[in-house]
């Protein structure tokens, strides 16, 4: 049996050791907490094909969502019994997701079909929208017959209704029920058939920009592939915290997959949401079950980056032996909760210690214990460390500052680090994402490398960062990659943040910003590129890393004194007609090959042993004719 310390991520682990009192003062720390039922929803990993039999002798409730990875709804004090299991590898507490659609602004319209290409329109490939819902009534997302271009709706925050097969919560519409609904409206009749609302807009500006037919403004605008269908999920709040978790997200996938493959139509997927908790390392449950996902279907999945780039929640720098290093961190009023999740190389050595804005300090802190408690200027300081698993070889040291009273002491708190055995010595500090108009704590020196959210760290994703076309620079408040480019290089490209028509105000023409905007354009070209590959049966097998490897290949890289590929541009931004060129030429000279091939030897040449990187389109853009081994028959 594995030890259980290595098989619960820290921040459960320090949640679950918390006096009750305290846990109910931990803000968004209880993201997968019912208070009333105590219990706890959490991500699973496991092996065997026991874990329904499991949960019945844990009395829980499991959702399986492949054959690795499961939802388990569990009482508090039994969590610690799962972890016993031989058949459970690690448990991981839903995570809290923001937006990366910004706040509101007006600039002078650019049309959409600079970004369009003659002859594709995404026609056959679905785009499936995780995000706030989308207004259905919207004439963008209507045929010219009055029929809905919208194939199902899931409202995981609706729960009137009958959910999806397979699925415990939310309510789910078909085309059938939008039609009837919007033959409703039209008679000045309720919303009684699908009581679906997007009250926040970002999923309907997203819809509209990917996909919006034009029909609100004569076709004047329109999205990218307007002849796509859509299937929208609307992420849901569970145990009324106000926001969305990183288990919701997953089910959505799981549902956006289970509907392409039922209607057997290739599927881009776009996510705007996002969030800081975890190493930024592509390991955690949630990036691994997306990785798995994507490889079961014809899918393609664009993330949009973060607008965390100018938001100083990271703090990244090398520490160095027997040197000191000070974080500054300046906390502002009201705030009630602090918490900050370093991330280290397990076999680097150091103490820190935490100084208020009064001075006082809580002594240097060695970390030879899994869990500290500490009294600080009328605060409880609460310090969580973990030890290497077989999915993470970093240690996460997770800190908890919690008011004896009502709210923290504002001013400059210091996080004083101190090398005392260095190997590596990378550190990298991380606080909480904040909603857009909200919370300004800040790293007073901050690194803005390294702030992209996860999901977009996970590999098999394509990640978007935002550009200005007019000024041919990356926005400040994108999210930027690692440095170091050991790494896989993230984001993959830049698209525009503004200047795009939104369908969400038929009136007035309102500008949404943030790389989530710039996620929605990859969305819409990487749909043109399906069609073109797999409903044109051009390349049935363009999805995923193909999709994304003719993407980076086409992309504008302008810019001459800027080396490609970065971590802030990663290969340059979106230029789709570029990738349909480029996805052309390569389907041009393979034809000819299979043409000389037949005529030198018909019916006689067979490719063996061929290495998948000989494959990637990338690659054979270089080399028009590579073969392993030929094999030739009388």
């Amino acid at each position: 049996m594995k030890d259980i310390n290595k098989k619960i991520d820290t921040t459960l682990d320090l949640i679950l050791k918390l006096p009750e009192e305290r846990k109910q003062r931990s803000g968004y720390l209880k993201t997968g907490f019912n208070t009333l039922t105590n219990r706890w929803e959490v991500i699973v990993r496991y092996s065997g094909k026991n874990i329904t039999t499991i949960a019945d002798e844990l009395g829980a409730r499991v959702e399986v969502l492949s054959e690795k990875f499961a939802i388990f709804t569990i009482d508090e004090e039994k969590i610690y019994l799962l972890a016993q299991y031989n058949e459970i590898e690690y448990i991981e507490k839903p995570r809290r997701l923001i937006s990366s659609i910004g706040s509101i602004k007006k600039y002078n319209l650019d049309t959409l079909q600079n970004y369009s290409v003659k002859g594709l329109y995404g026609e056959g490939v679905i785009i499936g929208i995780i995000d706030s819902g989308i207004d259905y009534n919207h004439l963008d997302f209507i045929n010219e017959d009055g029929k809905t271009r919208i194939t199902n709706i899931w409202d995981q925050s609706v729960f009137e209704g009958k959910p999806p097969k397979g699925f415990k919560n939310g309510t789910e519409w078909t085309s059938k029920d939008i039609n009837k609904a919007l033959k409703d409206i039209k008679e000045d009749k309720n919303l009684s058939v699908v009581h679906h609302v997007d009250v926040l807009g970002h999923g309907t500006c997203v819809a509209g920009i990917a996909a919006g037919n034009g029909r609100s403004n004569q076709e004047k605008y329109s999205g990218i592939a307007p002849k796509s269908e859509l299937i929208i999920v609307k992420l849901g709040a569970r145990g009324g915290e106000g926001f969305s978790r990183t288990t919701e997200f997953m089910r959505a996938i799981r549902y956006l997959v289970d509907k392409a493959k039922a209607l057997n139509r290739p599927i881009v997927i776009n996510a705007s949401y996002g969030t800081n908790e975890g190493s930024h390392s592509d390991n955690s449950l949630f990036e691994s079950f997306i990785n798995e996902i994507l490889e079961e279907w014809k899918i393609t999945m664009v993330v949009a980056a973060g607008n965390e780039g100018d938001r100083g929640h990271h703090f990244g720098k090398n520490i160095k032996e027997s040197k000191d290093t000070e974080i500054e961190i300046q906390v502002e009023e009201e705030e009630r909760v602090i918490t900050l999740e370093l991330w280290k190389n397990f076999y680097d050595i150091f103490e820190f210690e935490f100084v208020s804005p009064d001075g006082y300090a809580t002594g240097k802190i060695s970390l030879d214990k899994d869990f500290y408690k500490i009294d600080l200027d009328n605060m409880e300081c609460y310090i969580c460390c973990n030890v290497p698993n077989e999915y993470d070889k970093s240690q996460q040291i997770f800190v908890l500052l919690l008011p004896k009273n009502d709210t923290i002491r504002e001013g400059i708190w210091k996080l004083r680090i101190y090398g005392e055995n260095i190997v590596d010595g990378s550190l990298d500090v991380w606080l909480p994402m904040t909603d857009v108009d909200q919370g300004k704590t800040r790293f007073l020196k901050s690194d803005w490398n390294h702030t992209i959210k996860i999901p977009g760290t996970a590999s098999k994703v394509i990640t978007v960062g935002s550009y200005d076309p007019l000024t041919d620079s990356v926005c400040d408040f994108s999210s930027k990659g690692n440095i170091n480019l050991k790494y896989s290089i993230k984001p993959e490209l830049v698209a525009p943040y503004k200047n795009i028509i939104n369908p969400i105000d038929k009136k007035n023409c309102d500008n949404l910003i943030g790389t989530g905007i710039s996620a929605a354009y990859v969305t819409g070209a990487a749909a043109l590129l399906m069609e073109w590959g797999i409903v044109g049966k051009n390349d049935v097998d363009l999805h995923g890393d193909k999709v994304k490897a003719y993407l980076i290949k086409g992309a504008m890289r302008k810019n001459k004194k800027i080396q490609f590929p970065n971590n802030i541009w990663g290969f340059g931004s979106l230029w789709i007609e570029n990738s349909i060129k480029m996805a052309e030429s390569v389907r041009l000279r393979q034809n000819n090959i299979n043409r000389e091939n037949n005529y030198l030897y018909p019916g006689k040449v067979k490719v063996l042993g061929v290495h998948p990187m000989f494959m990637n389109p990338v690659f054979l853009s270089y080399f028009p004719i590579i073969y392993n081994r030929y094999k030739y028959s009388d």
